[in-house]
């Protein structure tokens, strides 16, 4: 089972990975750095904190950051503390027992100032940089993080006969003794201090719209839909996300109400869909959606052709039957015969009776259509339907653009999940669905998406919480302009995949009610499954990563189980899917890519307003900024922000992320007498000083 934030690529072979713990002063694992070599040679790198619960979570915020080997520099109260950069070179230095105290600071050279080097205070400490221009970057920010935790001398040993970006490591493969460092050591220079301005120890500042995603898993989708998305992206030159997420949405449209997922509980899930990919205008959405599309219109046109034929004759056998049921009428009243008047009255019943209802032309997907039509479709297409829009436009329908603002969700929701439905309402028909399934691909501006929590029942109800989140990059002003179009070969394999799930048809009971065709797990992918579901449970609690997303990650595990049906279908949509239960690896696929989903949904939520401290934090550190402010109080913040804030324990949350984020730091107040202090903030010197 794999952790939820990790590089989510799956394994690679022949990747060799190094695992550091960085302790605390009591020896408890504060944090790991987690440093891959992949087979072609690339080095990668990323940081993890336990969960308490025998897991990681892979980000270091609210973690404080200590030098490697913290323990050893607080036992070995005489060594010199000798500051390597990385900590396979510390390793080195230690196997060779080399004189000294080793240690580094997480994040190589351009994090040392994210270090608390408060353990080397009255020490002397040494550092021991690689041979570049990062290495002596190193020890200007080591010397001043050091001298200003009060280091009785900072110095730097620059270890001779090093190859260009060597290191401690290469000079021991070059034949260095414990002898030779040791004579080098009382050689080492003292390091002047680069500044002596209190910005040059500020804390750097990650910004509030800071985001970050793991590279998106596209080899975990299946064959032929993962040359397709990559063709596709690769000929419009747009970020593959946006592929992908219209690819899942025309997969689900193309296997809802035909198939669903089930466990051993009996607990199950339809496979429709709902996928947005938030994308700036002019990034080509509308022609990646047309090919990813293309498939369903398709077939769309010809269902519709094949049923002309019997529209026009139902339409003429009505018509004809219509007039005969007039003309009767007529001499009925005219008679006045009653025995005749009875004869011809059995006869009008038997043709309203027998009269036939009019084919609707198929239907597999609409844009834009409102909550009361959609259903009409629906229940007139096997209770099934694909809403597909490179726009937003959805969003404000369903906010109640055509019913005076009032929010119209019910049948959206119960498509979703596969509920049923029935509504009647003044003169419209009734509209009665045992098992309506709905998917969605929209890939809409971001700025559709600001502020969709603060609308009526959007969150509340769970609209924003089945929908999965992509927000990938634009490419706009690094395109190359010069594509090749999809190959020919790949479009046919997708356009034959898509085809043949739509073949698939649900059976129907006695009550008029969808049996979707039954795709069960094997007892590797159940556990799989089973184990995602309890990590994800364990991120919603209290400052894990779903903590405000609760909503939308307890539909999560239900997503995985989507997914990875979806997966299974198109793996054996030639052959009958139903016949084989999915496995380990299509289900360790399906969690990979929601993992990923997992963090962009996060980004989405923010984006949305679900995160009110950080939406705070924005607030307040927008009032600080335009006001030049260089020092504040928390009572002056919230007088100026009270309509931002109804209680100070909010205003004291989003201060709370501007001091994590490097942009204040609090002040200790060391004032004595009567009276309540209201607690005093410093900005960031390395920003007010942009200000002069």
């Amino acid at each position: 089972m794999k952790d939820l934030f990790p590089n989510t690529n799956g394994h690679t072979p022949g990747k060799k990975e190094h695992l550091f713990g960085y302790y605390g002063e009591n020896g408890k694992l504060l944090f790991q750095v987690v440093r891959e070599e992949l087979p072609d040679g690339r080095k990668t790198f990323k940081q993890r904190r336990p969960d308490g619960n025998g897991g990681f979570i892979w980000t270091l915020e609210g973690v404080r950051r200590v030098p490697y080997r913290l323990p050893h520099i607080l036992q070995e109260t005489n060594a010199v503390v000798i500051f390597h950069e990385g900590e396979k070179a510390v390793e080195a230095a230690v196997a060779a027992v080399l004189p000294g105290v080793h240690t580094t600071t997480a994040g190589g050279a351009n994090a040392a100032r994210k270090t608390d080097f408060s353990a080397v205070k009255g020490r002397e400490v040494i550092v021991c940089p690689d041979n570049d221009e990062p290495g002596e970057r190193y020890v200007r920010d080591t010397g001043d993080m050091a001298t200003a935790a009060g280091a009785s001398c900072v110095k730097v040993l620059r270890l001779p006969g090093l190859p260009p970006k060597g290191d401690v490591v290469e000079w021991l493969q070059a034949g260095g003794t414990p002898e030779q460092f040791k004579a080098l050591l009382t050689q080492s220079e003292l390091v002047t201090p680069s500044a002596d301005t209190p910005e040059a120890q500020e804390p750097e500042v990650v910004p509030l719209d800071d985001v970050s995603f793991d590279e998106f898993p596209l080899e975990a989708f299946p064959e032929p839909l993962r040359t397709m998305i990559d063709g596709v992206a690769k000929a419009t030159e747009t970020p593959v996300e946006l592929a992908a997420m219209m690819g899942l949405a025309t997969v689900a449209a193309s296997c809802q109400q035909a198939f669903e997922v089930t466990i051993d509980s009996g607990y199950s899930e339809p496979l429709n869909l709902w996928a947005v990919a938030a994308l700036e205008s002019g990034n080509r959405k509308t022609a990646v959606h047309r090919t990813m599309t293309e498939p369903l219109r398709v077939k769309e046109r010809e269902l519709c052709e094949q049923s002309k034929s019997a529209i026009a004759h139902a339409e003429s056998q009505r018509a004809t039957m219509e007039a005969r049921v007039k003309a009767l009428r007529g001499r009925i009243a005219n008679s006045e015969d009653i025995g005749d008047f009875e004869q011809e009255q059995q006869e009008i019943d038997r043709l309203l009776t027998e009269m036939p209802d009019v084919p609707i032309p198929p239907r597999l997907w609409a844009q834009d259509v409102t909550p009361e039509k959609m259903g009409a479709l629906m229940a007139d297409n096997n209770e099934r339907l694909a809403l597909l829009s490179d726009e937003g436009g959805i969003f404000d329908i369903l906010a109640g653009r055509y019913s005076n603002g009032v929010p119209n969700l019910d049948t959206f929701l119960q498509s979703h999940a596969g509920a049923p439905v029935r509504v009647d309402r003044g003169s419209r028909p009734p509209i009665v669905m045992h098992r309506p399934v709905l998917s969605m691909g929209l890939s809409p501006q971001p700025g559709v998406l600001r502020g969709l929590t603060g609308k009526s029942g959007f969150r509340d109800r769970g609209l924003l919480a089945r929908f999965l989140y992509v927000l990938p990059a634009s490419r706009l002003g690094y395109r190359t302009l010069k594509t090749e179009p999809v190959p020919p070969g790949i479009r046919t394999a997708y356009t034959t995949m898509v085809t043949a799930l739509l073949a698939f048809e649900p059976t129907w009971n006695e009550h008029g009610e969808t049996m979707p065709i039954t795709i069960r797990l094997s007892p590797e992918a159940n556990q799989e499954w089973r184990e995602f579901a309890e990590l994800v449970e364990l991120n919603m609690r209290p400052e894990q990563p779903y903590e405000h997303l609760k909503d939308w990650a307890g539909k999560l595990p239900g997503a995985a189980l989507r997914v990875a049906g979806l997966f299974h279908c198109v793996q054996y949509a030639q052959r009958q899917p139903q016949a084989v239960p999915i496995s380990l690896e299509t289900m360790t696929a399906a969690v990979n890519v929601l993992a990923v989903l997992g963090q962009h949904a996060i980004a989405a939520f923010d984006l949305m307003g679900a995160d009110p401290a950080l939406e705070g934090a924005r607030k307040v550190w927008r009032w600080i900024s335009l006001g030049h402010r260089h020092q504040i109080t928390a009572r002056q913040c919230f007088q100026a922000l009270k309509g931002s804030f109804s209680r100070m324990a909010e205003l004291d949350a989003s201060l709370s992320i501007l001091c994590e984020r490097g942009y204040v730091h609090a002040e200790e107040d060391h004032r004595s007498g009567p009276g309540r202090r209201s607690r005093r903030f410093t900005v960031n010197q390395t920003i007010t000083k942009e200000w002069v």
